[in-house]
C-alpha cells in the first residue's frame, strides 16, 4: 500500500514539474515575442492605385504603440502635392489583444489631374521622454490617374500663334503717378509725426492703457465669429480660418509663443519648450491641425462638426487661461 502511495505521489510530483516547465516555458515564449516588437508601427495604404480623374482613393494611416509613448501624427493636409482631402475620420485609440494601443485614421482624396502622381511619405513622432523624441515615416506611394476621355477621341488641337500687340505707354503713365501719389504721402506722413511730437512734448505723454487679458480678448472675438454663423452660409474655410487666428493670437498672449506666419508643428514645438502642460497644448495642437485641414486642404466639415470646434476653441481658452486675482483685470 505504502509503495503504490509512493509511486503516486512521484507521479504527482512528475505531473506538477512538467506543468511548471510549460508555464515558465510559455511565460518566457511571451517575453521574448513581446521584446521582438517594434514599440512604435506605422502603416499607410490605399485601396486603389490606379483610378480615373476625380475617383475617390480611401488612404489609411495606423499607428500600432505600446502603453507609455506619446504619440504626434503630423497633419498631411499641407503636403499632399496635388491631391485633395475630401473626407476624413479618426478611430482610436484602441487597445489590442497584446495591450498595445491602435490609431487609424481615414482620408479619403482625390486629384484632377491625369499621369502619375506620389502621395508623400505620411511622418509621426514618437517618444517616452522629451529628450528621447524620434520619428517614423511611410514609404512614398504612387497613383497613376487615367483620363475619361476615350482613346479615339481627336488630339487638342495646337494653339495659334499669338497676335502682335502695338506698345502702350499706360503702364508708364500709371507708374509715374503712383510714384508721385507715394511721395505725396510720404510728405503727409512726415508733417503728421513732426506735429504729433510736438504735441506730446507740451500736453506730455497719453495715459496708460487699460489692459485686458488675452483668454477676454479671445472670447470676445469668438462671440463675435459666432454672431457671423459663417458656416450656414457656406463660408466654412473662412470660418475656420477666423477661429484658429483666435486661437494663436490668445497663444502669443497667453505664453509669448510667435504664432502668425507660423506652421502648426513649430507653434506645438515651442509650447513644448517652454514646458507647457500636455493636458493644454495637445488640445491646442489638434484644434490648430483640423483647422489646417480646412484651410489647406480643401476639407468641408458640417454644421455639426463647425458647432464642435467653436467648443473646443472655448474650452481650450477656459482651461489654460491665466488665474489673476479680480483687482489686477482692468477692462
Amino acid at each position: 500500500m505504502s509503495y503504490m502511495m509512493i509511486r503516486l505521489s512521484a507521479k504527482t510530483h512528475i505531473v506538477r514539474t512538467a506543468a511548471l516547465l510549460l508555464l515558465l516555458l510559455f511565460a518566457s515564449s511571451l517575453a521574448f515575442a513581446q521584446a521582438g516588437q517594434k514599440p512604435v508601427t506605422l502603416n499607410a495604404e490605399v485601396d486603389k492605385d490606379t483610378i480615373t480623374i476625380g475617383d475617390p482613393i480611401t488612404y489609411t494611416i495606423s499607428v500600432v504603440y505600446g502603453n507609455g509613448y506619446h504619440i504626434e501624427l503630423m497633419n498631411p493636409g499641407t503636403n499632399l502635392g496635388e491631391f485633395e482631402i475630401r473626407d476624413f475620420h479618426k478611430e482610436g485609440p484602441v487597445k489590442l489583444d497584446d495591450g498595445r494601443l491602435k490609431i487609424v485614421n481615414v482620408y479619403v482624396i482625390s486629384v484632377y489631374d491625369t499621369g502619375e502622381f506620389t502621395i508623400p511619405p505620411f511622418s509621426i513622432a514618437y517618444w517616452k521622454r522629451e529628450d528621447e523624441k524620434d520619428t517614423l515615416a511611410t514609404k512614398e506611394i504612387k497613383i497613376h490617374v487615367k483620363s475619361i476621355r476615350s482613346e479615339d477621341a481627336k488630339d487638342i488641337q495646337d494653339i495659334k500663334d499669338p497676335i502682335a500687340v502695338k506698345p502702350s505707354f499706360t503702364k508708364y503713365i500709371v507708374a509715374g503717378a503712383a510714384g508721385f501719389i507715394l511721395f505725396a504721402g510720404l510728405i503727409a506722413a512726415l508733417i503728421v509725426l513732426v506735429r504729433r511730437r510736438r504735441r506730446l512734448k507740451a500736453e506730455g505723454p497719453p495715459p496708460p492703457r487699460k489692459v485686458v487679458p488675452p483668454h477676454i480678448i479671445a472670447v470676445r472675438e469668438l462671440d463675435g465669429i459666432e454672431a457671423l454663423d459663417l458656416p450656414s452660409q457656406g463660408r466654412i474655410k473662412e470660418y475656420y480660418i477666423a477661429v484658429s487666428e483666435v486661437i494663436r493670437k490668445y497663444i502669443y498672449g497667453r505664453y509669448g509663443v510667435v504664432t502668425m506666419e507660423r506652421t502648426t508643428d513649430e507653434i506645438m514645438s515651442d509650447l513644448l519648450n517652454r514646458n507647457v502642460n500636455r493636458e493644454h497644448s495637445d488640445p491646442i495642437g489638434g484644434l490648430l491641425r483640423d483647422a489646417d485641414m480646412v484651410k489647406f486642404a480643401k476639407y468641408r466639415p458640417g454644421r455639426e462638426m463647425c458647432a464642435d470646434d467653436m467648443k473646443r476653441a472655448r474650452t481650450i481658452i477656459e482651461i489654460t487661461k491665466e488665474t489673476q486675482a479680480p483687482d489686477a483685470i482692468r477692462v
